[in-house]
């Protein structure tokens, strides 16, 4: 071997002996803590928890490793997903805003590379406070958010979040609150959808749409896709906008395609199931109700005579359609509302065979599946509808807004269950506007958020 071999020998073996020493050195030193997200440790009172690693890291690592802590030293139930060297904390019940929780995590988590997490950590964290979103006014809608407050002169003030001159179409919120999707006119006469984040901010167009028209947009409660209706335009002028068709948009890489490419299919409101397993939507020129199981790809239809959106239970296994009953020369129409079974495709009668005959709109479920609200009017009464809360089996009433002096709809509840947001409008009176209001289990009078105000919503 002359010389120069001999030098490259040596300078190899030293390399090896180097990348040894780092080797070495990095298992000593361990896998890097992660860094918490946000930083401030605020967060939506649905989640997540957020923390970012600096490699991937292997998921049945994190099993026993990862818990939150209540005030009273209790780990809280919930769901972990693990993303290469993202992980995300889901609770099963909404974080409360007046509580610090801990998020802690134990030493013995391991990368993908191999190196583990050699010393615990742990995180303070908060939920921060719900806020009401709203469409005003009337004639120039934009997007508004306010905390509610209770109606005195310390109520804070409402917040501009889009500036639009009055062309949003509609909306709709992220279950993590941070991010909001919003339809908006364009100049060629379609609809656009944007998005923002919750403190509003720079928008960014998310699907330019042209001379279609966008609307509807449903934000899947695992953030991976978006359901959106679209109506294409007609061929000139003179000629209508065609049927809406029902399209996902995955919002990772913006890439969109038809879900319903049957020309004789139309879907309209659609609306995800809490597990993100399912889509429902309404098809109201055929008469039916459609549901997308996104694991299987598999679409079915159950015949009815919708009147207004569905809406799922928690278990995502069911969920509300009212339907149009009766009507003829000698009885009014009335809706019913039924339950849907996703397994059987079945539909079982739940509110409305009581008699005198009641009309329903469609029910909305408290997080915690123990209330329901729904407004609802005799059908021999006036045009007002009553918003309830009740249990499913009708007991335990309780009228939120009378049906004798306002009409009431657009309610949802808070992620805690606790308080209704709704809509509604004064009766006999020309002049009267829409009102959005805030009622709470703790405050048996409901509160005036906004006026001449329409479409509210939780911002989480």
């Amino acid at each position: 071997m002359n010389s120069f071999d001999r030098r490259i020998w040596i300078l190899l073996a030293g390399l090896a002996g180097l990348l040894l020493v780092i080797v070495a050195a990095g298992s000593l030193v361990g896998l890097s803590a992660p860094a918490l997200v946000p930083e401030s440790g605020l967060v939506s009172p649905r989640g997540p928890l957020e923390l970012a690693f600096s490699q991937a890291v292997r998921a049945d690592s994190l099993n026993d490793r990862l818990r939150v802590i209540n005030a009273q030293g209790e780990a809280l139930p919930g769901r972990l997903d693990v993303s290469g060297a993202q992980v995300r904390f889901w609770p099963d019940q909404a974080f409360l805003s007046d509580q610090t929780y801990t998020l802690r995590l134990e030493a013995g988590v391991q990368g993908q590379s191999g190196l583990l997490l050699r010393d615990a950590r742990s995180w303070p964290v908060r939920a921060r406070p719900v806020e009401v979103i709203y469409m005003t006014s009337t004639e120039a809608p934009d997007l508004w958010a306010v905390l509610p407050g209770d109606g005195n002169a310390n109520t804070p003030a409402a917040r501009q979040l889009t500036f639009t001159e009055g062309r949003v179409y509609d909306y709709d919120v992220s279950p993590d609150g941070n991010q909001i999707i919003y339809a908006v006119y364009n100049e060629q006469g379609g609809i656009d959808l944007w998005r923002i984040g919750r403190a509003g901010g720079v928008p960014e167009v998310l699907l330019p749409c042209q001379a279609d028209l966008c609307f509807n947009p449903a934000i899947a409660p695992d953030g991976q896709q978006l359901a959106y209706s679209r109506r294409q335009a007609g061929a000139n002028n003179s000629q209508p906008a065609g049927l809406p068709h029902l399209w996902l948009l995955t919002l990772a890489n913006l890439s969109t395609n038809v879900l319903t490419p049957d020309p004789n299919v139309a879907g309209f409101q659609p609306v995800w199931s809490p597990d993100s397993r399912y889509l429902a939507f309404g098809d109201a020129s055929n008469g039916a109700a459609y549901v997308y199981d996104r694991q299987s790809e598999d679409l079915f239809s159950q015949p009815a005579s919708l009147n207004g959106p569905l809406r799922w239970f928690p278990d995502s296994r069911r969920l509300f359609v009212s339907i149009i009953e009766g009507g003829g020369s000698d009885a009014r129409p009335f809706v019913q509302v039924f339950a849907l079974n996703v397994d059987t495709q079945a539909m079982e009668l739940v509110l409305g065979a009581d008699l005198p005959q009641k009309d329903f709109s469609i029910p909305e479920w408290s997080p915690d599946g123990e209330w329901l609200a729904v407004a609802l009017r005799r059908v021999d009464s006036g045009p007002g509808k009553g918003l309830w809360k009740m249990r499913l089996d009708g007991s335990q009433s309780e009228v939120i807004s009378p049906g004798e002096i306002y009409t009431n709809g657009a309610y949802s509840w808070d992620p805690h269950g606790r308080q209704l947001v709704f809509q509604r409008l004064e009766l006999g009176s020309s002049r009267s506007l829409p009102q959005i209001m805030v009622w709470s289990m703790d405050q048996p009078e409901p509160v005036l958020i906004a006026e001449d105000a329409v479409l509210p919503r939780w911002l989480p």
